[in-house]
């Protein structure tokens, strides 16, 4: 059967995911690196076996790519629903919106897919859902793959906009405007013909209208 690793405390690996942008990227995440962010616990080193599982970490705990990408709040969130897809692959397989499957529903598949007694599954499940809380699926196919951004080229509002079907705007032509004043002074004393005469004129050299 799977075996799915799961935090002791929800308050470790949650604050081990916030500290993740806000510091640099350490050597290797191991007992002395918790204990540096505040989690000193023998307890608390079971959030490794989580990062590990999520392809946070490598096989000697050092941080991976999937770490450094997480670091960008650009695309945090579309990394994370990546990793967590990846990793519980077959739960998303059963329930394909496992994200927001309720936790009954999620104790039962795990209690059906591990060897774990009841404590077990419910740190299992609060382990999946704390996961989730960082995680914007939406962004994310089925696949594992970010519907706006497959190349990982697009900023995060580009790729919303891309989405939704706008297309940015195309710049207006740079070519400076230029704008005519025509002034007409018409003296009291000329008659209705002098100004009919002045207005088809105008239509003519202005407009290309004969009014003759």
């Amino acid at each position: 059967m799977a075996g799915y690793p799961y935090a002791q405390t929800k308050k470790s690996l949650k604050g081990t995911i916030d500290k993740m942008p806000m510091i640099g990227v350490p050597v290797k995440v191991d007992e002395k690196f918790l204990s540096s962010i505040g989690f000193s616990s023998p307890n608390d080193l079971a959030v490794v076996k989580v990062l590990r599982f999520l392809d946070f970490v490598d096989k000697v705990d050092q941080p991976t790519q999937v770490w450094r990408s997480y670091r960008n709040p650009e695309v945090a969130k579309s990394v994370m629903a990546n990793a967590i897809r990846t990793a519980y692959a077959d739960l998303f397989a059963q329930h394909p919106n496992a994200n927001v499957t309720n936790n009954s529903e999620l104790s039962t598949y795990f209690a059906a897919n591990t060897n774990s007694g009841p404590d077990v599954v419910r740190k299992t499940v609060s382990t999946f859902i704390t996961l989730c809380e960082y995680a914007d699926f939406g962004s994310v196919s089925a696949s594992g793959v970010s519907e706006s951004n497959p190349n990982g080229a697009e900023t995060r509002l580009e790729a919303q906009n891309n989405d939704n079907g706008i297309k940015p705007p195309a710049l207006p032509d740079q070519q400076p405007a230029l704008h005519i004043d025509i002034q007409i002074h018409i003296s009291p004393s000329a008659d209705a013909d002098q100004i009919d005469n002045i207005f088809r004129s105008m239509a003519k050299h202005l407009y290309s209208i004969d009014a003759s």
